[in-house]
């Protein structure tokens, strides 16, 4: 194995356990890669604002590609570097095609999740940080529902999701969104979809990121335990499957670690690099 000089990893069901948190032993161990002067970089479909606040005791993260790799951010310098939003007129298509089919779609927009109920509720659960943006849409939401207020081509549309009742629901239903041009379908659960646009993957924003630190990508680690982390685990130069990895997974990657529960992702980290140094 090559020498790890980056690891890119997933946050829910990777460095996340089951109640949203990174343990005190998975920090110990990112911080002591980030000493050794390993860089690390969350890839996660979680949005810009979402990803931050789990993250806040974990040293040396200076780049993010979030919303599946549709927005890499500079994370030190606050600032966007590159953006593969999803055509207008095809957030259009996909929310009409969600409302006929009786489904709600979530919006992921300037770092944010948006719907037209729960926003508050979800924001508060989950310490995320609100600016001026986030409480100006807020409002128009109120006033005028979803489509209106995001849905205009004002604002770049990073991702759509779009949960179901049950997996037999979303067997019959994701075949209709399949039919829409231009898009990438993934998920991280057995009931949901994540749409993005087709440069939106994983996979690419490892490439991207990779390319601005100047790392091969043979010199880096990859962990997740979702389909929309295929992608990357295919494309990293050592790429790990957590234990609790939905089963599309099985059979990819180098190396299966324990679940999230068991700091699955940490112990990885010390066995495969830190005990390498």
């Amino acid at each position: 194995m090559e020498r790890i000089k980056l690891i890119a990893f997933d946050m829910d069901g990777t460095i996340l356990n089951n109640h949203q948190e990174v343990s005190e032993y998975t920090v110990r161990v990112l911080n002591e890669a980030s000493r050794l002067g390993i860089k690390l970089v969350p890839i996660t479909g979680r949005p810009l604002y979402h990803l931050l606040s789990p993250l806040h005791q974990v040293q040396g993260i200076a780049h993010a590609a979030s919303s599946n790799g549709a927005v890499i951010t500079d994370i030190i310098q606050k600032k966007k570097l590159q953006s593969y939003p999803i055509k207008i007129e095809t957030v259009l298509e996909i929310c009409d095609l969600a409302e006929s089919l009786g489904l709600k779609p979530i919006v992921f927009a300037e770092g944010y999740i948006f719907r037209d109920e729960g926003t508050r509720i979800l924001l508060n659960r989950m310490n995320v940080e609100v600016n001026a943006f986030k409480e100006e849409m807020d409002a128009k939401i109120k006033r005028a529902g979803l489509r209106n207020s995001l849905l205009t081509g004002e604002y770049p549309i990073e991702k759509i999701a779009v949960v179901f009742e049950s997996v037999e629901e979303k067997k019959e239903m994701v075949k209709h969104f399949e039919r829409i041009n231009d898009i990438v379908i993934s998920y991280a659960l057995d009931i949901n979809i994540e749409i993005n646009a087709p440069e939106a993957t994983k996979g690419k924003g490892l490439e991207r990121i990779a390319q601005i630190y100047g790392i091969p990508l043979e010199n880096t680690m990859v962990i997740g335990d979702g389909v929309n982390d295929l992608s990357m685990i295919q494309k990293g130069g050592f790429s790990v499957v957590m234990g609790n990895a939905l089963k599309e997974l099985h059979g990819h990657g180098d190396y299966v670690t324990l679940s999230n529960e068991e700091d699955g992702a940490a112990k990885a980290i010390e066995k495969f690099v830190l005990q390498a140094m």
